[in-house]
């Protein structure tokens, strides 16, 4: 089994989906990013969780000889150009990442992976969703912030209020201690 994807690509994979490996967890297949190849529509998607959180990422992939599922460390060898490919192959239950002659392996774990695609419909299903679209560093920015201000602690929540798409949304550590992230304007919002 094996596929081949632009290096790059295979980089913003792991960096989109690498804060969401549990490291430290019990279950060691969640100490893996889930890549699953899919020959039909010749793409790859990551899948990593840590129990509270789900990233998911695609990325085109081309000669995928057959559909196949393989688990990756969030790392890559160690040099590459953007022109490189990677060729990642799945035999005798282990995953090598080849980049310019440069291999890593990985020994595939045998655990149960979350149902995520169940995860997915579950959150995503029912009531149409409030759509508000924010700059990403405005929006990381402001949580970092409010982080501060509850003392970096678990113990003190951070609420989100959104009273509509076009409205500032309020992050509130406590009932005076508040910040403000504009949104931005979504195609087809009027």
């Amino acid at each position: 089994m094996k596929a081949t994807i632009n290096a790059n690509d295979l980089k913003r994979l792991i960096a989109a989906t690498e804060k969401f490996v549990e490291r430290n967890c019990a279950k060691t297949i969640y100490r893996f990013i889930r890549l699953e190849f899919s020959k039909e529509f010749s793409r790859v998607t990551a899948i990593s969780t840590d129990g509270y959180r789900l990233s998911l990422e695609h990325a085109v992939c081309s000669d995928i000889d057959e559909n196949f599922t393989a688990y990756i460390k969030p790392q890559l060898p160690p040099s590459y150009s953007k022109y490189d490919n990677a060729t990642i192959e799945l035999k005798d239950s282990k995953c090598f990442i080849e980049i310019n002659g440069s291999i890593v392996g990985y020994k595939q774990p045998h655990d149960d992976f979350l149902d995520y695609k169940e995860a997915v419909k579950n959150a995503t299903d029912g009531a149409p969703a409030l759509r508000i679209g924010f700059n990403g560093n405005l929006l990381i920015s402001a949580l970092q912030e409010a982080k501060t201000s509850c003392g970096n602690s678990f113990r003190k929540p951070v609420v989100l209020e959104f009273r509509g798409s076009l409205l500032p949304a309020v992050i509130r550590t406590n009932d005076d201690d508040i910040k403000l992230v504009l949104p931005v304007r979504l195609e087809g919002d009027k």
